[in-house]
Protein backbone atom coordinates (compact mmCIF):
# COMPACT_ATOMS: atom_id res chain seq x y z
CA UNK A 1 0.00 0.00 0.00
CA UNK A 2 1.05 3.67 -0.83
CA UNK A 3 2.11 6.68 1.34
CA UNK A 4 -0.88 8.59 2.15
CA UNK A 5 -1.21 11.90 1.87
CA UNK A 6 0.13 14.53 4.29
CA UNK A 7 -2.57 16.79 6.01
CA UNK A 8 -1.63 20.38 5.39
CA UNK A 9 0.68 21.73 8.34
CA UNK A 10 0.89 24.93 9.45
CA UNK A 11 3.69 26.55 7.53
CA UNK A 12 2.52 24.54 4.53
CA UNK A 13 2.39 27.35 2.05
CA UNK A 14 -1.46 26.56 -0.19
CA UNK A 15 -1.47 30.03 -2.27
CA UNK A 16 0.64 28.48 -5.32
CA UNK A 17 4.32 29.62 -3.19
CA UNK A 18 7.45 27.40 -3.27
CA UNK A 19 6.36 24.97 -1.00
CA UNK A 20 3.10 24.15 -1.30
CA UNK A 21 2.17 20.77 -1.53
CA UNK A 22 -0.75 19.85 -4.33
CA UNK A 23 -2.60 16.20 -4.25
CA UNK A 24 -3.96 15.21 -8.20
CA UNK A 25 -6.27 12.23 -8.31
CA UNK A 26 -5.64 10.34 -11.27
CA UNK A 27 -8.18 7.75 -11.09
CA UNK A 28 -7.85 5.99 -7.68
CA UNK A 29 -3.95 7.06 -7.27
CA UNK A 30 -3.33 10.25 -5.23
CA UNK A 31 0.10 11.48 -5.89
CA UNK A 32 1.37 14.97 -4.17
CA UNK A 33 3.96 17.49 -5.21
CA UNK A 34 5.79 20.50 -3.77
CA UNK A 35 6.89 23.33 -5.87
CA UNK A 36 10.34 24.40 -5.49
CA UNK A 37 10.88 27.43 -7.89
CA UNK A 38 8.44 29.79 -9.17
CA UNK A 39 8.78 32.18 -12.12
CA UNK A 40 5.37 33.77 -13.12
CA UNK A 41 4.77 33.20 -16.74
CA UNK A 42 7.88 31.19 -17.16
CA UNK A 43 8.90 28.39 -15.21
CA UNK A 44 7.84 25.85 -12.61
CA UNK A 45 9.58 23.47 -11.09
CA UNK A 46 8.60 20.81 -8.80
CA UNK A 47 9.15 17.69 -6.42
CA UNK A 48 7.06 14.47 -5.46
CA UNK A 49 5.77 14.86 -1.83
CA UNK A 50 4.32 11.96 -1.71
CA UNK A 51 4.40 9.45 -4.72
CA UNK A 52 4.10 5.39 -4.48
CA UNK A 53 5.15 4.64 -7.92
CA UNK A 54 8.60 7.35 -8.11
CA UNK A 55 11.59 8.09 -5.64
CA UNK A 56 13.58 10.79 -6.59
CA UNK A 57 11.24 13.15 -8.78
CA UNK A 58 11.67 16.48 -9.93
CA UNK A 59 10.71 18.03 -13.15
CA UNK A 60 10.74 21.43 -14.54
CA UNK A 61 8.31 22.96 -17.05
CA UNK A 62 9.87 26.04 -19.21
CA UNK A 63 7.89 28.51 -20.93
CA UNK A 64 9.44 30.65 -23.91
CA UNK A 65 6.97 32.83 -25.84
CA UNK A 66 7.61 32.77 -29.63
CA UNK A 67 7.50 35.72 -32.27
CA UNK A 68 3.53 34.45 -33.77
CA UNK A 69 2.20 35.29 -29.72
CA UNK A 70 2.87 31.24 -28.99
CA UNK A 71 4.68 29.77 -26.35
CA UNK A 72 6.80 26.81 -26.50
CA UNK A 73 6.65 24.30 -23.52
CA UNK A 74 9.60 21.87 -22.67
CA UNK A 75 8.33 19.71 -19.84
CA UNK A 76 11.23 17.55 -18.38
CA UNK A 77 12.02 15.74 -15.17
CA UNK A 78 13.43 12.92 -13.87
CA UNK A 79 12.48 10.15 -11.21
CA UNK A 80 13.71 6.59 -10.07
CA UNK A 81 11.45 3.85 -9.87
CA UNK A 82 11.01 -0.08 -9.57
CA UNK A 83 11.95 -2.44 -11.94
CA UNK A 84 8.88 -3.70 -13.25
CA UNK A 85 7.55 0.03 -13.26
CA UNK A 86 10.39 1.17 -14.97
CA UNK A 87 9.29 -0.96 -18.14
CA UNK A 88 5.86 1.16 -18.24
CA UNK A 89 6.44 4.55 -16.59
CA UNK A 90 8.09 6.13 -19.97
CA UNK A 91 5.50 5.79 -21.87
CA UNK A 92 2.62 6.29 -19.45
CA UNK A 93 4.25 9.69 -18.59
CA UNK A 94 4.83 11.06 -21.54
CA UNK A 95 1.25 10.11 -22.66
CA UNK A 96 -0.15 12.25 -19.42
CA UNK A 97 2.76 15.09 -19.93
CA UNK A 98 1.34 15.40 -23.37
CA UNK A 99 -2.02 15.19 -22.61
CA UNK A 100 -1.43 17.72 -19.51
CA UNK A 101 0.21 20.08 -22.27
CA UNK A 102 -1.83 20.05 -24.81
CA UNK A 103 -4.82 20.54 -22.36
CA UNK A 104 -3.03 23.41 -20.68
CA UNK A 105 -2.74 24.94 -23.96
CA UNK A 106 -5.77 24.57 -24.98
CA UNK A 107 -6.99 26.77 -22.16
CA UNK A 108 -4.41 29.50 -22.85
CA UNK A 109 -5.90 30.03 -25.83
CA UNK A 110 -9.12 31.07 -24.52
CA UNK A 111 -7.55 32.62 -21.65
CA UNK A 112 -7.23 36.57 -21.67
CA UNK A 113 -5.43 38.14 -18.81
CA UNK A 114 -7.08 40.81 -16.91
CA UNK A 115 -5.75 44.36 -18.34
Amino acid sequence: MGRRPPRQRKGDHGDGAVGAVRAFRTGRVVTGERLTEKVERRLLAYEDAFNSSMRNYHARIELKPTASSGTVIHWYGEYETSRLLRWVMPRYLQKFMQGTAEGLARYAEEYEPAQ
